[in-house]
């Protein structure tokens, strides 16, 4: 039996193409477009802008789940491709913004990947927006190292996992988050690269017809909750250590329409959190790595 580490990432100077399933369909609102969507990646495997990305000598490099990779969103509307158009607007360092981001990434996913794809590389800076996924991940009792097949963090090669880890736990592993945070704090120390981070934006306002329409208040609450509970060991991590952090969940608390889910962003939202981190001092953090 052979086993890996699993390394969340796309093929390099890869085309792929996607179109949502119908089960897809039934958990999105209005603001979404069904069409087939386009993944170009460069040749380490990042997801670029634009197509016709150029290469660039600097890169800031954005880790993070679903959210960050913007899979069902149209090239220039991502996240990441937005950073792009507007930090080269405000700023003459000529930096490509690529997106690092895989479906279903916890941070200790995104932590092999920083360490063992990033780090040589050496990137002008590297954010991380995880959280997400990390929320299911602190209820099971094996914590990141659950052998759940959409979770786990070492997978089978010559065969597929259809196990689904259901032990949870009411002690919630949230110390095992502050611990890989601190781990990605060690590279950077470590390796000279600066490592930044982001909470990530989700729907907050029950007060939405759309979000009334799939769940009661009570569920809601409850799941909003936990997104805040791991936001917030991010804010709190940063906070203690004194690394530069953006508060998207906080600074996007009002805005419910921007996603076309509870958490992805619809074709606004690439825009609105882009602008977030702009107004929340990405470029004068560049600046003052890059002077």
């Amino acid at each position: 039996m052979s086993r890996a580490i699993r390394l969340k990432e796309y093929a390099p100077c890869a085309s792929s193409r996607f179109s949502p399933p119908d089960w897809y369909m039934n958990q999105v609102n209005s603001s979404f477009v069904r069409k087939e969507f386009v993944i170009n990646t460069d040749q380490n495997g990042f997801i670029k802008p634009y197509a016709d990305s150029a290469d660039s000598e600097r890169s800031i490099i954005v880790l993070g789940d679903s959210v960050v990779e913007s899979m069902y969103m149209d090239e220039s509307l991502r996240i990441c491709a937005m950073l792009d158009k507007y930090v080269n607007q405000q700023s003459d360092h000529n930096l490509r913004v690529l997106n690092a981001g895989y479906s279903g990434a916890t941070l200790l996913h995104a932590f092999n990947v920083l360490l063992n794809k990033i780090v040589p590389l050496n990137p002008t800076a590297v954010v991380i927006m995880t959280g997400i996924v990390d929320v299911d991940v602190i209820e099971r009792k094996a914590s990141f190292w659950t052998n759940d097949k959409w979770l786990e963090p070492i997978i089978t090669l010559d065969r597929d996992n259809p196990s689904r880890d259901n032990d949870l736990t009411d002690d919630l592993r949230i110390q095992h988050r502050f611990a890989i945070l601190n781990m990605f704090k060690c590279v950077s120390v470590e390796f000279g690269i600066p490592i930044w981070f982001a909470t990530v934006p989700h729907q907050q306002n029950y007060n939405n017809d759309w979000v009334k329409t799939r769940m009661s208040e009570t569920d809601f609450k409850k799941t909003v909750v936990g997104r805040r509970f791991v936001n917030n060991s991010t804010r709190i991590f940063c906070i203690k250590n004194d690394i530069p952090f953006f508060d998207l969940e906080l600074s996007l608390l009002d805005r419910d329409d921007i996603f076309y889910d509870f958490f992805h962003f619809n074709e606004l939202g690439g825009s609105v959190a882009a602008q977030a981190f702009i107004d929340g001092g990405l470029v004068g953090h560049l600046n003052e790595v890059l002077r």
